[in-house]
């Protein structure tokens, strides 16, 4: 295809052949006015007819449009959607040459036919156009007509903020300040402005704005284009786009912004082609007048490949140099044709004059676009005299007057301009750079702001010593002007040009360069480019450290840290000490810098386990702010404390500091933190379970973002909604809440979003029972998020809630090392340790269980609450898990009796039942007297509101239950009677499972003892005298699947101690763990990095165990070795508790059952033993997948996993066979169906 920017052999070659050399004033190649006139005459009168026709905005029928009615049909349909109250965006692509402004021309002219306003903006190609330029263009055009009323009716409410971009509706602005200040609130503000002016201007009749050559648009307006195109409802709005559909970077702003806009439902994309070859024959004789031969139109499309720019300059050509002739009339039998666009646009400026072709030169160098007036001042002539030069290349079809302005031409297309610019040479552009300067300044004189930066682009490019350092300041300038029109990308590019500039004219290191760097690092942040705003900022401080500029030092640190004061240092090891850096360089003498510095320190040390220093320097920046009586540094360093001291014990004190910041902010008219402070109570409430209270703080905050369109406080509100909505079980609406939150958190605060909203799904997904879906994006968060150990401790949980038990408690055991200290006593310590308690639960941990109810037991009024993280719910619920894994029933209860009432009065249903559910498996556990009854009552309400909310995990567990207990129920009916257990005489023997205890009669005594796992051996032996149980079938007790089948399996070896997974895993882990001990040793932070250490070394000593010699990966014994080991184990371990409750039946039993790879029971009938005892067995295995307690104990008493290939012979059984087999036997915690589920999930993944 052909490319018609790629040039034909360089500028150099050109001039050096004396090719398009025009700012000569030699006479090779000149002719006289009369002669061009002539050549041109078969074009000329049609040419002019169509410009006087555009150039008073009527539809022209002369000029050549041919080939595109599949197109201009479709433009028609969207025009036509339009008009029918549907707001449209149509985007028209093609290579340059491919008539995509004749196609929005065209458009405009049938829709300007049909009543509707149509106004074009052009996007500046040449360089140094204002911020927005395409929407200042076309805003003025709708606003010009306008009087004052009507004016005010479309500017509504925004007239202030559309006034920053537009002076001249100033007229009817109240003078006000705007409201927002936060960089993204306040362009939202902006944005929404004129999304509503346009949608009022709608209202009263259809509005089109065509923006043309948007390849080269500034980023704030492809930033303002996807926010109006995202607003499009039943507004009668069509935007159409043209731009180059050229190959251009994925990070280009025009690709980011298309990614966005085709995928909108009220997109439409036309992409133009090249003509085909019959339409370039038509094409000729509708611009010639006459049909051309035939063999002729073949070379013009060969040549041409159907581009209409290319055939129509091809065309004009012919036309000109007279070998373009009608069919028959005897054509030249050879043509030779220009090799591409820019050539034949050279030869047909060839024939001007000098005076046309300097005053284009010098035009070129202005723009697509200039003014005649400046072009007449560079020039030193009078207007007439440059009209009367421009007239010449207005007949040949060069240049033409712009719509709507006298003063403003253009030429007819950017090749055009681009052809004549390159063909100037460097030092003739230069001085045509300062000549073009040099007008503006003069013309604009006293009013130079909406030219800064056209001023600095032409300085720059003159590149003269004395120009570079005006250019310096007029970039500055200019960048200053864009950051005030919220055009932060635009003012990151005007600042790079002064920095760049002031590079070149030797402008280092100096105190302005050090300023201006620091203008650079907050436009960057502005615009959301965080990376490069640190790198900046660093720049800066380093610099001013060199030269001994202090407070610029400070400011640099200041930067650095961001505009959250709460925002800790996490995997940042450079921001606590530039932040002290700044302290020591601004002295210890009180001031507003140094208050900001100490609260930003004390919101970036929150990371640190140790409350000191953290809260007594945020004390200190709270008094400082109070002795210098500004209210808004006041009002940051309150918002500092409250993050210093955000724990659990205190949320009354924080009350009232966060009120306080309400009532400073206002006084200082920091609306933004208002919000916050409005933020900060809600956090109070919630941990305080004042429903009312959290409700009316969310409504503050939401309506208070919503007026200032503040970003950051709209997400907290909708977070916040989102928490509540999940915290009373409306499952399907915080969903939608989180997901409808996400784009907007990460614009607001990119980490802290992304890391809410994996939080939320986690604990949404857990309640469908769909955890297995979280797995992976849960594991990447531990890494991607070290410094919060709240995902670790979801991560435990979830190896628990999926049946990875040994995963857990690896988990467990680096995260509860010295008393659970590697926690954070923080804002997100309860909801961390709520998640750690049901792990606890589940593991039966009693040793675990036992530090932490300790721990938990001063908070068990609050509400287990983790800001955006999520909510988990009443302290006391967890405190009663706890207190259960710890044996302490009656504790249990009255905790789990607490947590019910809690939750009904944070009207909570879904807690309610969760800890409704609890309570009734502790109560069948206990079995005392009407426990039965109230357990059912229970299961009722919970299972009805697991109904309601659809809550399908909980609703399973219930199932399990209920079924787990109607067999036990009819294991007991047909079992015999109390009197009947016991046999007179040495003889008698009997067994019963009550509960979580056996009831054994022996030798005329009756004895209780604790379930165990070798009780349940000892009792399926006793039922089945002499009859051999191989070992691993007793290990498996009651576990589904075919024993033959699993013992073949196990037969061999039982895999490796650790597979490849988890070796791999591991060293992962210790590389990270590496990194962060070096970062917590150069923050000073012992404590974190000894905690860190100690990690390390367990996985280290994990690793050493199960690797050999060479790094060998250690084979563990066979799965049926194991099974013997364990069972007899759990045997002796049974006995040593019956000899101390019934020596005798203890004494027969030892000599009557035989353990082994094979055991067996054999009666003594020397000892008149007892044969078969009569015995209530356990519960099969499938109906106790329910997460009881008794289960737990004895899952994780008996043994450490199995291995890594034993796990996957296992998996692919169960998988064959559709049932649930698994090494740990009947413990293996899953429930039902969804347990099966997560098993086949987890083979599909290996």
């Amino acid at each position: 295809m052909h490319n018609p920017n790629r040039g034909q052999g360089g500028r150099r070659g050109r001039v050096a052949r004396g090719e398009g050399v025009h700012h000569r004033g030699a006479a090779s190649g000149v002719h006289a006015r009369s002669a061009v006139a002539e050549r041109v005459a078969p074009l000329v009168r049609v040419h002019a007819q169509h410009l006087s026709a555009r150039s008073r905005g009527v539809t022209s029928t002369a000029r050549a449009f041919v080939g595109r009615e599949r197109e201009l049909a479709e433009g028609q349909a969207v025009l036509d959607e339009m008009l029918e109250a549907h707001g449209r965006l149509l985007l028209v692509a093609g290579e340059p040459g491919m008539g995509k402004s004749r196609l929005a021309e065209e458009l405009a002219n049938r829709a300007r036919a049909g009543g509707v306003r149509a106004v074009w903006g052009r996007c500046w190609e040449a360089g140094g156009a204002p911020a927005y330029w395409p929407w200042l263009q076309s805003l003025r055009s709708l606003f010009r007509d306008l009087d004052e009323p009507a004016l005010q009716a479309s500017l509504g409410d925004g007239a202030a903020e559309i006034a920053q971009l537009i002076p001249d509706v100033r007229r009817v602005v109240v003078e006000r300040e705007p409201a927002a200040r936060d960089p993204d609130a306040a362009r939202f503000s902006f944005f929404d402005a004129v999304t509503t002016s346009l949608k009022n201007l709608a209202a009263s009749g259809p509005v089109m704005l065509v923006l043309d050559d948007l390849q080269v648009a500034d980023a704030p307006s492809l930033l303002l284009l996807r926010f109006i195109a995202g607003a499009l409802g039943d507004d009668r709005i069509l935007l159409v786009c043209a731009y180059r559909d050229d190959e251009r970077p994925v990070d280009h702003p025009l690709a980011t912004a298309l990614a966005e806009l085709i995928r909108s439902r009220s997109t439409r994309l036309i992409t133009l082609r090249g003509l085909a070859p019959a339409e370039v024959a038509d094409f000729i004789r509708v611009t010639a007048g006459f049909a051309a031969d035939e063999q002729l139109a073949a070379v013009v499309y060969d040549k041409t490949e159907g581009n209409p720019l290319f055939v129509q300059e091809v065309t004009r050509l012919l036309l000109e140099e007279g070998t373009l002739a009608p069919h028959g009339s005897g054509s030249p039998a050879v043509v030779h044709l220009p090799r591409s666009v820019r050539d034949v646009i050279r030869r047909r400026l060839a024939p001007l004059s000098t005076a046309s072709l300097e005053v284009l030169s010098l035009a070129c160098v202005m723009g697509r676009e200039f003014s005649v007036a400046a072009l007449a001042r560079v020039r030193e002539q009078s207007l007439s005299e440059v009209l009367g030069s421009l007239e010449e290349s207005r007949l040949a079809g060069v240049v033409a007057e712009a719509p709507g302005s006298r003063d403003v031409w253009r030429f007819a297309h950017v090749l055009i301009r681009d052809s004549l610019y390159e063909d100037i040479p460097r030092a003739t552009r230069m001085q045509l750079h300062r000549k073009v300067a040099g007008a503006l300044e003069s013309k604009f004189e006293g009013d130079l702001e909406p030219r800064l930066a056209e001023l600095a682009h032409h300085l720059v490019e003159a590149a003269s010593s004395d120009d570079l350092e005006k250019a310096v300041a007029y970039a500055r300038a200019a960048g200053d002007h864009a950051l005030d029109v919220l055009a932060y990308e635009e003012a990151v590019r005007l600042y790079r040009l002064a920095l760049d500039a002031a590079g070149t004219s030797g402008i280092r290191n100096t105190e302005w360069r050090c300023d201006l760097l620091l203008a650079l690092g907050d436009a960057q942040a502005r615009a959301g480019d965080e990376a490069s705003s640190k790198r900046t900022f660093l720049e800066a401080a380093a610099l001013a450290e060199t030269l001994g500029l202090r407070e610029l030092q400070a400011k640099a640190a200041l930067g650095y840290g961001g505009r959250l004061v709460w925002i800790r240092a996490g995997s940042d090891a450079r921001l606590i000490p530039l932040l002290e850096d700044g302290l020591r360089a601004v002295g210890e003498a009180d001031s507003v810098l140094r208050t900001r510095l100490l609260a930003r320190l004390s919101g970036a040390m929150r990371d640190d386990p140790s409350p000191e220093p953290r809260e007594s320097i945020a004390r200190e920046a709270v008094a400082m702010a109070r002795r210098s009586g500004d209210p808004a540094a006041l009002a940051y360093a309150l918002d500092g404390l409250y993050a210093a001291l955000w724990k659990p014990d205190n949320p009354e004190e924080r009350s009232r500091i966060a009120a306080e910041m309400v009532a400073v902010s206002e006084r200082a008219g920091d609306l933004e933190r208002v919000v916050a402070g409005h933020r900060c109570r809600y956090f109070a409430f919630m941990e305080l379970g004042d429903r009312e209270a959290v409700y009316s703080e969310i409504d503050a905050m939401e309506r208070m973002a919503g007026e200032l369109h503040q970003a950051a406080g709209t997400w907290w509100a909708m977070v916040g909604r989102a928490i509540m909505a999940l915290t009373e079980g409306r499952l399907d609406e915080a969903q939608r809440l989180v997901d409808s939150s996400l784009q907007l958190g990460l614009r607001a605060t990119r980490s802290d979003a992304a890391a809410a909203h994996r939080l939320h799904l986690f604990q949404i997904r857990r309640e469908q029972g769909r955890l297995e879906e979280m797995e992976e994006v849960i594991r990447a968060s531990v890494r991607e998020y070290p410094w919060y150990p709240m995902f670790r401790c979801a991560l435990a949980l979830l190896h628990c809630e999926l049946g990875g038990h040994a995963q857990a408690r690896l988990e467990l055991d680096g995260l509860s090392a010295h008393g659970f200290t590697r926690i954070p006593f923080d804002n997100m310590w309860l909801f961390s340790l709520s998640m750690l308690s049901e792990v606890v639960w589940q593991l039966a941990h009693v040793q675990a269980a036992r530090a932490l109810y300790l721990i938990l037991l001063p908070y068990a009024e609050r509400i287990a609450f983790g800001a955006e993280a999520g909510c988990s719910g009443s302290v006391s619920r967890y405190l009663g898990l706890l207190a259960a894994t710890s044996a302490r029933t009656d504790d249990a209860v009255r905790h789990l009796e607490a947590g019910i009432a809690a939750s009904i009065r944070m009207h909570a249903p879904g807690w309610v039942a969760q800890t409704q559910f609890d309570l009734a498996t502790l109560l069948l556990e206990r079995g005392g007297s009407g426990d039965r009854d109230r357990a059912a009552q229970l299961l009722d309400e919970a299972e009805a509101t697991c109904r309601e909310l659809g809550m399908p995990a909980l609703a399973a567990k219930i199932a399990a239950l209920r079924m787990r207990e109607s067999v036990a129920a009819a294991t007991l009916r047909s079992a015999p009677s109390p009197g009947d257990v016991v046999v007179p005489g040495a003889s008698g023997g009997a067994l019963r499972l009550e509960g979580e205890y056996w009831s054994v009669s022996y030798a005329d005594k009756v004895t209780r003892l604790r379930d165990s796992k070798g009780m349940r051996v000892l009792a399926e032996l006793l039922m089945t005298p002499g009859r051999p149980h191989p070992a691993l079938d007793l290990e498996r007790l009651g576990a589904g699947g075919d024993d033959a089948t699993v013992r073949a399996a196990a037969a061999g070896s039982a895999g490796e101690l650790l597979d490849d997974t988890a070796r791999r895993e591991y060293r992962v882990r210790l590389g990270e763990l590496d990194e962060d001990i070096e970062a917590a040793q150069q923050l000073g932070k012992a404590a974190q990095a000894g905690a860190l250490r100690e990690e390390r070394d367990f996985i280290t000593g994990e690793l050493r165990r199960a690797l050999g010699l060479g790094g060998r990966a250690r084979v563990a014994g066979s799965t049926a070795e194991r099974a013997r080991l364990n069972v007899t184990r759990a045997v002796r371990t049974a006995l040593r508790h019956i000899a101390a409750a019934n020596p005798a039946l203890s004494e027969h039993l030892e000599a009557t059952v035989r353990t082994g790879t094979v055991c067996i029971y054999i009666p003594d009938p020397s000892r008149r033993s007892p044969g078969a005892w009569p015995a209530i067995p356990f519960i099969a295995a499938e109906h106790r997948r329910v997460n009881t307690r008794s289960a737990r104990l004895l899952a994780h008493r008996r043994r450490p996993d199995a291995g890594g290939a034993d796990r996957r012979r296992v998996r692919q059984l169960s998988h064959s066979r559709r049932s649930v087999v698994s090494v740990d036997g009947p413990h293996n915690i899953g429930v039902g169906a969804r347990a099966e589920r997560s098993l086949h999930g987890a083979t599909r993944r290996q």
